[in-house]
């Protein structure tokens, strides 16, 4: 079934609407790849894994290599979601990844035990990981470019500056050339070191031991190290006087014209080693408490060598923007613009892990001088999007509709400087180790900007009112048993709840309303009813609608509900009162939505072509149908085995060409009277009754908590049927039961 056979299937099923499936135009379908990618070349994925880590692991902080290309071959290293370390290769272009698992699991998931790969002079991989606050974990192919064969473990380098180590960064120079530098000490006190690996004695020396030092009352935190054509290493930076992101100042610059023996200003003057706050060329200076981001990505002009480096902090009007800078030659100074006019603060504060609502940037800057910044924003979808100045003017394009959460942007920067193609991490992740982390999609997006058409991808960023414009909706469900009634003057819940986790929305922000038939008795003047948001950060509750007496049933809309990001996993429910304990207040035929905007027309952005041949599919899950619980909540469940509940979706059809994935997102706690775990799975079976399926459960030891199946696949066989929630040992509050298709556009 092709791409307009399959939506007007599920539009005449009554699965999604006749205007277009998430993610799928009715333009580009026609036309093929060609018509949102420029060209199959312009914009395609490789998929790694549909079950890699879905916490912070795999790409923060954003500038220690994992992604990067030697002699026409790409590697990369990763966490899968149990936690063993993977390394892949690829042959470029679109060669199928090669994969090989090390056996290495994972130390502690709090988001900077990340892998770090890089390639020595000869060719040989040398891998870090499991380093955070700690001795140096490091590996080294047995053999050049050979990924399945690795020395024993390594612990340290030099023997100094290495107990404390965080942020393991390799650099190959073009003269083949490898440095691993690092921080020694903490955030907030901390030193910058330097090392070089000696491929003659085989072992690692000493280059700057420190580059920068903090003297107890600061630490740097580096953006990459960049070499221009002409072979000058070039290091931004920034310094932190504490723990708290929020005392971040300064982005600074130094530069090395001799592989990093010695540094110096743009202007040439030396720096007298190690450099130290206060004594430092700054690019922009910058306040505390100004929502500047630390670390990030830079690059190089190829026409004359200058120095980027892209960063976000706040305007003069208080709005955190995207900032580009670089050094003007001619004018010999540095100059920094806003590349974005965002009418929002993200307010940034805290240590570790930070929940950036602006992804870390990744910049490159083409032969023609146009600069291309990598990123995503939560008030724009969460979508991966293109900042760019081209021929002299900034503009912002959607990538495509893929909620990439809380990622920082990753790219291959030997990728783009070998061949002009920005490569980037495609990864959905949480931040810290949180448990409604699910399986996450992990690919290698590979976006060439000389062809990709912006036609109807670029977007404005401005400040936007729900009710002022139009919302998708992602989920929806009804009330359990009704009419409801209560006596009440307090606000008391219904049996109307949708379950949601920061990545199982299609985008961000979200929002929430219900649509209700609310009435009371004739003795009775008021009776209202409300949307409330109960997530791991707080509640967030909405207006409510009144109804002002009658016998007669008035339907009424609440406004949209914003959900915050702090939200990260929770549930949105409807709740009413009475007016008083002696009048009866009565809610009957109710929808509760939970919505997203998308500010794309839906007809014509597709998301990027399969890399390595158009037959196999991208797992990018599109949800056409969803409900809620269907009984009224708590839903106790049997104890020491699994049973049905009556929250169940109808399969209408499922082919081998057109593929149908359930999952189930729900807030349960382990029943009192039970000794074990509270589980909850999904059980999907064929249409003649005869065939059952069950899906891989998911569990809670203590809750009550979030939690999300994988995507169980409807087989093609079973020619209808349904797809039923089951628990075991379980108090169900609210669910969320989603049946879905691949975009395989």
């Amino acid at each position: 079934m092709d791409a307009i056979q399959r939506r007007t299937f599920l539009a005449t099923s009554g699965l999604i609407s006749a205007a277009g499936v998430f993610g799928v135009g009715t333009t580009a379908a026609r036309a093929g790849l060609d018509s949102g990618a420029g060209s199959q070349s312009a914009l395609s994925r490789s998929v790694l894994t549909e079950a890699g880590l879905g916490n912070a692991q795999t790409d923060t902080p954003p500038f220690m290599p994992r992604l990067t290309t030697y002699n026409g071959r790409q590697y990369f290293a990763y966490w899968t979601h149990p936690g063993e370390l993977v390394v892949a290769a690829r042959d470029l272009p679109d060669g199928e990844w090669e994969q090989h698992g090390l056996g290495i699991e994972i130390d502690v998931r709090d988001g900077h035990w990340t892998p770090a790969i890089g390639v020595g002079p000869d060719g040989h991989l040398f891998l870090n990981y499991n380093t955070r606050d700690s001795e140096i974990l490091w590996l080294r192919s047995q053999e050049p470019e050979e990924i399945t064969d690795w020395s024993d473990e390594q612990i340290g380098m030099t023997g100094k500056y290495e107990e404390s180590v965080t942020y393991v960064e390799f650099t190959r120079l073009q003269d083949g050339t490898l440095l691993e530098a690092h921080r020694e000490g903490a955030s907030g006190v901390g030193e910058w070191i330097m090392n070089r690996w000696d491929p003659d004695a085989k072992a690692w020396e000493p280059l700057q031991h420190p580059l920068v030092d903090g003297e107890g009352e600061f630490n740097s935190y580096m953006w990459n190290l960049i070499e221009s054509s002409d072979g000058t290493l070039h290091y931004f930076f920034n310094f932190r006087e504490t723990w708290d992101v929020e005392t971040n100042v300064d982005l600074s610059y130094a530069r090395s014209t001799d592989g990093g023996e010695t540094w110096e200003h743009s202007d040439g003057t030396s720096y007298n080693l190690p450099i130290t706050f206060g004594d430092t060329e700054v690019v922009d200076p910058i306040e505390p408490d100004s929502n500047f981001i630390n670390q990030g990505w830079a690059s190089y002009d190829p026409r004359n060598d200058a120095p980027h480096v892209t960063y976000y902090r706040d305007d003069e009007d208080g709005y955190t923007q995207i900032y580009h800078a670089y050094r003007d030659l001619d004018a010999e100074a540095w100059v920094t613009e806003s590349a974005t006019s965002r009418e929002d603060d993200v307010n940034l504060g805290g240590g570790g892990v930070v929940s950036s609502p602006i992804g870390r940037m990744g910049i490159v800057v083409g032969n023609d001088g146009d600069v291309h910044i990598l990123t995503r924003d939560f008030e724009q979808g969460g979508w991966p999007l293109l900042v760019e100045k081209l021929d002299g003017e900034w503009q912002t394009s959607v990538l495509y509709r893929r909620n990439m959460t809380w990622s920082d942007i990753h790219i291959d920067r030997e990728r783009w400087r070998t061949d002009r193609v920005l490569s980037f991490v495609d990864h959905q992740q949480n931040v810290g180790d949180v448990p409604w982390s699910a399986e996450s999609l992990l690919s290698v997006t590979d976006v060439d900007p000389a062809q990709l058409d912006r036609t109807d991808r670029t977007v404005e960023q401005t400040d936007f009112e729900p009710d002022a414009g139009d919302l998708t909706t992602y989920a929806s469900t009804a009330l359990a048993d009704a009419p409801a009634t209560t006596t009440s003057t307090e606000f008391v819940d219904v049996s109307a709840a949708l379950a949601l986790t920061e990545t199982t929305v299609p985008a961000s922000p979200v929002y929430a309303r219900a649509t209700v038939d609310l009435e009371t008795t004739e003795d009775a003047t008021e009776a209202a009813a409300r949307v409330v948001v109960h997530g791991k950060h707080g509640t967030t509750t909405g207006d409510p609608v009144v109804h002002s007496g009658g016998d007669d049933p008035e339907t009424l809309t609440t406004k949209w509900v914003r959900i915050p990001q702090a939200m990260r996993a929770g549930y949105a429910t409807l709740e009413f009162r009475s007016e008083s304990d002696e009048s009866i207040a009565r809610i009957g035929d109710t929808t509760l939505e939970v919505a997203y905007r998308d500010p794309l027309p839906h007809g014509e952005t597709v998301s990027p072509s399969p890399s390595g041949g158009t037959e196999k599919p991208l797992p990018h899950m599109v949800t056409v149908d969803t409900t809620g619980l269907e009984e009224t909540s708590p839903v106790a469940t049997a104890i020491g085995k699994f049973e049905d509940t009556p929250t169940s979706l109808e399969i209408r059809r499922a082919t081998a060409a057109a593929p149908l994935y359930a999952r189930v997102t729900a807030r349960i706690e382990p029943h009192e009277d039970a000794d074990a775990d509270a589980a909850v799975r999904l059980a999907t079976t064929s249409a003649n009754g005869k065939t059952t399926e069950y899906g891989e459960p998911v569990t809670v030891d203590d809750g009550p908590g979030l939690r999300t199946t994988g995507w169980q696949a409807v087989p093609s066989t079973f020619n209808g049927g349904t797809v039923t929630l089951q628990a075991s040992n379980a108090r169900i509050t609210a669910a969320t039961l989603e049946l879905a298709i691949r975009n395989k556009i």
